[in-house]
């Protein structure tokens, strides 16, 4: 019982009890590694709600978003020597103009599948004026700081899932959200079935490196953390949307390009231990995306896929 992928037995204890959980560890025998450093503190687990999971945090991290400063409620990875949080939403334009010849017509219609605080919205709206932008969050706290706090807007957001886009749309974005799907073909299916013609879809989140074991302990650990339901390579990505007829247009190692090792993390190791009060278990999992981006387990990369024009439909999931 010394890997993570040996507790599946006892996994519901993970997430109704955290000390619970913690305690039959210990008592199968692991007391080594990366489980025993997270199992010295008091993680706070959410059942796998990714609804909790980001209200929490954003009640913990409230009073540091400024609604008139897209920065700081951009709740992603910053990027670059000058540590911006909105260098995604250019990786994303350029993407998105370089595949899709109408991106500047009036009315070019963009679903932002898991919104968040609506940064990229906020962002979009600024810089795409002639874009008519439709964003979803399951996060009732995100939702309501984006219906109450925000400056006025055009852009409409709803509380929803992203499986669940409304309407139809020329392009469709993830940011750091897709790896929560707990289905990442039925994502795809109903995205696939949203976009127009020709539409271009743009994910931009972690994934797994070539021959990393996605049971090895802190794989999982991270998985679990981080609410990565959908963890793949880019090889296993790009077979999955291929089976709802997206095929791959652009492979962009971002974490590469913007040296997000050396740069963001200086190529240090971190330990699992808590930091002050943050106890909350998406903090364990930045800490092991940091360790296991450090170690070449995990990629940061933009893959952008295009609608077929022969429609093509997995029978797995409704029309």
């Amino acid at each position: 019982f010394d890997t993570l992928a040996s507790y599946n037995s006892i996994k519901p204890a993970w997430f109704t009890n955290t000390s619970e959980f913690w305690t039959k560890m210990k008592e199968c025998g692991v007391t080594t590694g990366a489980l025993a450093r997270a199992a010295a503190g008091g993680w706070e687990f959410f059942n796998g709600d990714v609804n909790q999971y980001y209200n929490k945090l954003h009640r913990e991290e409230k009073s540091q978003r400024h609604p008139t400063n897209v920065e700081t409620f951009a709740v992603h990875r910053w990027l670059g020597p000058k540590h911006s949080t909105v260098e995604q939403y250019v990786v994303v334009r350029d993407a998105v103009r370089g595949a899709h010849p109408s991106a500047d017509a009036a009315g070019f219609r963009v679903f932002d599948a898991g919104c968040g605080l609506g940064a990229g919205l906020s962002w979009f709206e600024t810089h795409e004026p002639r874009w008519e932008l439709v964003g979803h969050t399951i996060s009732e706290e995100q939702w309501r700081f984006i219906q109450n706090e925000l400056p006025a807007h055009n852009f409409k957001t709803f509380l929803k899932s992203f499986d669940e886009p409304d309407g139809t749309f020329d392009a469709i974005y993830g940011i750091e959200a897709f790896i929560h799907s707990p289905d990442g073909t039925k994502t795809l299916q109903a995205w696939y079935n949203a976009l127009q013609p020709g539409g271009v879809i743009a994910i931009l989140d972690d994934f797994l490196a070539d021959g990393v074991d996605r049971a090895a302990e802190e794989v999982e650990l991270f998985a679990k953390s981080w609410l990565g339901n959908t963890l793949l390579t880019v090889a296993q990505m790009t077979q999955m949307a291929s089976t709802v007829g997206l095929g791959l247009v652009q492979d962009r190692d971002i974490g590469k390009e913007y040296r997000v090792a050396e740069v963001n993390y200086q190529n240090t190791v971190p330990d699992i231990a808590i930091d002050g009060a943050k106890t909350h278990q998406g903090w364990m999992g930045a800490k092991l995306r940091h360790r296991l981006t450090v170690r070449g387990s995990l990629t940061y990369r933009l893959l952008v896929f295009t609608k077929s024009k022969t429609p093509k439909h997995n029978p797995k999931y409704p029309k």
